[in-house]
């Protein structure tokens, strides 16, 4: 994943944290690595806003899982159903699914 933190770092490093943490959505995927990079370049210097990194991943997830319904001929609904996290899941950063 690349961020895009401008001129300055400011809360860069924050964001794609957050972005990257929240990266498989509310998914259980047993094989994901993610990584993450925050890249100085010469736009206008920015900060955070609501989401912190969490709704640009969140809309990449969201679209691939689309994507990938429309290819294998199914309900977007059904595919997410089908590998939504459960109680005794695993994120993707470690974390076991405790809440109902």
């Amino acid at each position: 994943m690349w961020g895009d933190t401008r001129a300055y770092a400011s809360l860069g490093e924050k964001v794609l944290t957050r972005a990257t943490t929240h990266a498989a959505g509310p998914y259980d995927v047993p094989n994901v690595k993610i990584d993450c990079y925050a890249t100085y370049t010469n736009n206008p210097p920015a900060g955070a806003f609501r989401g912190f990194g969490v709704t640009q991943s969140c809309f990449a997830v969201e679209s691939t899982m689309d994507e990938l319904a429309r290819e294998l001929g199914m309900s977007a609904i059904e595919l997410r159903r089908m590998n939504a996290l459960r109680v005794g899941s695993t994120t993707n950063t470690g974390n076991c699914c405790e809440i109902a």
